[in-house]
């Protein structure tokens, strides 16, 4: 069975440095649960523990306490595509139609200032940083989504999670990368991946007067309405697991 590298990073005003590494094994079925549990896991001491890392690579790096550039890299195991948490549901769609196996990762971007939901679609076996650069550019033009996070081409880009990230897990085929890269070959040629970046073209303006919904405070004496962050996430909880999540556990989104 396939094990990939999931390391964890803090994150500092001087970038990312490495705090520690795990191996989890990848179901050649499709079946990611493991790698769902162990992300859970780390999200849950963020809520409970202090100064816990909330920067994630998918990748193997050298060192101990190495930096996050591309002379530590040693194997990348994952491609992950960050983008928008506006965009979760045409992103989905693009997904489903290339059938990989997936992960879905709710988090933000580095500066904690954008919602961010991060595709994440473990490899076959283990890529160079040119080989990922290749298959991630050829992914984000499939995919054709706008509104991917600036730097999310690199093989060195950090998912960054928080206290009430959710994930999830869609069966698929494993992607062999290095098929792949063969069958793409023509397609790569003359591409520009990052025009992803730019964000998703504005629809047309419909005025709607919807009433925010509410929670309850656990001592019953209070309603909060959820915010703009809460509503993102619960509609993305929903479309992949058809529940809606109890954010109120874990207090409220840290923006």
């Amino acid at each position: 069975m396939n094990k990939i590298d999931i390391t964890r990073f803090h994150s500092g005003k001087r970038g990312y440095i490495k705090a520690d590494s795990s191996k989890i094994a990848v179901d050649p079925e499709g079946r990611l649960q493991e790698i769902v549990q162990h992300i859970e896991n780390a999200v849950a001491q963020l809520r409970f523990g202090q100064g816990e890392p909330r920067g994630l690579s998918f990748a193997e790096w050298r060192g101990a306490r190495c930096s996050n550039t591309e002379a530590n890299l040693v194997a990348v195991h994952a491609l992950a595509l960050d983008y928008d948490a506006k965009q979760f549901e045409a992103l989905k769609d693009a997904a489903d139609k290339l059938g990989y196996a997936r992960l879905w990762v709710l988090g933000e971007d580095r500066a904690q200032t954008t919602n961010a939901v991060t595709l994440v679609i473990p490899f076959k076996a283990s890529l160079t940083p040119a080989q990922y650069a290749r298959i991630a550019s050829c992914i984000a033009t499939e995919l054709g989504i706008y509104g991917m996070l600036e730097g999310a081409l690199a093989a060195t880009h950090m998912v960054n999670v928080h206290a009430t990230t959710l994930t999830a897990f869609e069966r698929g085929k494993v992607l062999d990368g290095e098929a792949y890269i063969k069958r793409t070959a023509k397609m790569f040629q003359g591409m520009d991946a990052r025009r992803y970046e730019r964000p998703a073209p504005p629809t047309p303006a419909v005025e709607v007067q919807v009433e925010r919904p509410f929670y309850t405070t656990s001592d019953g004496l209070f309603e909060m309405p959820f915010t703009d962050a809460d509503l993102i996430v619960m509609q993305a909880h929903q479309t992949i697991h058809g529940t809606t999540p109890d954010l109120t556990q874990y207090g409220r989104l840290i923006y």
